[in-house]
């Protein structure tokens, strides 16, 4: 799995900044490393993937996305990698 490609909602964007303290350019930081994903659970009818990786910064973040289409991943979101996010 290659990504050649990262995308998220508005919605996404601002909930990762207000919910999770994580900006936009973090994810694309991590997201660009290359890493390999691992296989998480499915959700919503379709299977998601997730990343650990630190920022330039160093702060290590999780990312969790779906995979949209060939090298197009969708950011569904990212937290701190010590951190399980909060339930609603």
């Amino acid at each position: 799995m290659k990504i050649t490609r990262v995308g998220a909602t508005a919605h996404v964007r601002e909930k990762l900044l207000e919910k999770h303290g994580v900006e936009w350019h973090e994810v694309e930081e991590v997201m660009a490393q290359g890493l390999h994903p691992r296989r998480g659970k499915k959700a919503h009818g379709e299977p998601r993937y997730n990343l650990v990786g630190r920022t330039t910064a160093g702060r290590e973040l999780k990312v969790i996305f779906a995979w949209e289409a060939e090298g197009e991943a969708r950011v569904v979101t990212a937290f701190d990698a010590g951190k399980q996010p909060r339930k609603k």
